[in-house]
Formats: structure tokens, C-alpha cells, sequence
């Protein structure tokens, strides 16, 4: 899939491949798509760039302002996702990124299949750092240090609900995402990661004070730019119809 935006570029949160996956999987990139717990609007910010019809729903309005003015040609609405304020059988697709651990799942679920109109797709993702990548260590141990799950924000104990929702043809691809990204990028991305899977504003910000200080330490305080890689557990199905 290509981009078709002039603004300047956020770096992509998710890889090219996982949007290819959904092109791949029948997901309408220029049709009417449903981004459950969006915050940012990040997971669905290539697919506004190509002409996709997105609303985003979010429990947290000072996340949807800068949804707003980040993409402002999307719609972005304050809401749950175990109760969408939308009609039934009106999107040709739902996505989730990053978030479906966070609630209910059976309640999201129903409610994903309750607004997909017939033959409408279902994606719901995750990443995490891959577990060769030279950061990885450094983040399992800062998370250790202020005593939070070193997976924090990421699907941990399988996705059993998934499977036994009324969707067809459910099936998960895994896609690893090499890159070069800077300390910046990368402490960025770390702290949206925490503040999405709930974690307390003071432990955020020890977390990455301890992120910061053993990068120094053990990667040296020149650092810039370095090789990453995470793991996307992708997760696709359709409503019948």
C-alpha cells in the first residue's frame, strides 16, 4: 500500500507489511472503517492518507484532540468500545491496535460484529520488541526495576475470545518489522505503549528515566539511530454475509 500524503511523515507505528496483509485480506482501505480505542489515531493514519472513510472511538478525549488535529479529514468520537456509539451494520471494517487487552473482549467482540455490515473484515493487532533486538534487554529491565510487566500492552495468555466469536475464517499472522529508528522515536513510542496498556503517569515517567539511563549506560550516551525489531500478532476474520 502507498501513502498519498504531502504533510510531513510521523514515522508509521505499525510496518508496510502488516498494511499489505490487510489490502491482501480484503480489508477496503478507501471504504468506511470503524478504529476502536484509536488514541492517536496512529493505526489508522496510512489508511486516512489513501482515502479511507475512518472514525475513531476513544475513551480518552485529550487523546482525540490530537487525533483531530493530526487527521483532521477523520472523525474522531468519544466513546466505549464494549458500547460503540455507531449503527449497526454501517462499516466495512474494524480495526484495533495495541489495545483489545485493555477491556472486555467477548463485549468488544459482539460489538465489532454488531456494526460490520455483511462481509465486512476484522483486524485486530499487536506488537511487541522481538526478543533478538538489542533493546529488548534494556526495556524487560527498566520494567522490572519499577515493577511492571515487561509485555505491558501487548496480548499476554492467548486470544481464545477471538476464535469463538461468530466471525468466519479467523486466522493470525505474525510479521517481524526490522527498522532503523532513533531514541527518540523509540522513548516516544515506549511511553505511548504504557499510557495505552493503563499504566500510572509516575511509573510512565520512571520508566523511561530508567529506559534513558541504561541506554547510557550499556549503549553509550552518543547514541542516535539503531537497528529494532518487534513481532506483529495480527489477528483477521469476516463477518458472513
Amino acid at each position: 500500500m502507498t501513502v498519498e500524503n504531502d504533510a510531513p511523515a510521523r514515522p508509521l507505528a505499525y510496518s508496510t507489511s502488516l498494511y499489505d496483509a490487510l489490502v491482501e485480506f480484503g480489508l477496503p482501505i478507501r471504504g468506511k472503517i470503524l478504529d476502536a480505542a484509536c488514541g492517536e489515531g496512529d493505526a489508522s493514519a496510512p489508511l486516512i492518507d489513501n482515502g479511507a472513510s475512518v472514525t475513531g472511538i476513544d475513551l480518552h478525549a485529550e487523546v482525540l484532540d490530537r487525533a483531530r488535529r493530526l487527521h483532521p479529514s477523520a472523525t474522531w468520537r468519544l466513546g466505549d468500545v464494549t458500547a460503540l456509539p455507531v449503527d449497526a451494520a454501517s462499516f466495512d471494517a474494524y480495526l484495533c491496535a495495541q489495545g483489545f487487552h485493555l477491556f472486555d473482549r467477548a463485549k468488544a467482540l459482539a460489538e465489532a460484529y454488531r456494526i460490520l455490515k455483511p462481509g465486512g473484515r476484522i483486524a485486530i493487532w499487536w506488537k511487541h520488541a522481538l526478543s533478538g533486538s538489542p533493546v529488548r534487554p534494556l526495556c524487560d529491565e527498566a520494567a522490572r526495576e519499577i515493577d511492571i510487566h515487561p509485555l505491558a500492552g501487548t496480548l499476554v495468555g492467548g486470544f481464545r475470545e477471538f476464535y469463538a466469536a461468530p466471525f468466519v475464517g479467523q486466522s493470525l499472522r505474525v510479521l517481524q518489522w526490522r527498522l532503523v529508528t532513533t531514541r527518540a522515536t523509540f522513548f516516544e513510542e515506549e511511553r505511548v505503549r504504557l499510557q495505552h496498556a493503563g499504566i500510572a503517569e509516575e511509573q510512565v515517567r520512571r520508566y523511561i528515566a530508567t529506559l534513558e539511563r541504561l541506554f547510557k549506560e550499556q549503549l553509550g550516551p552518543d547514541i542516535g539511530s539503531f537497528q529494532h525489531a518487534y513481532m506483529q500478532y495480527l489477528y483477521l476474520a469476516r463477518k458472513e454475509g
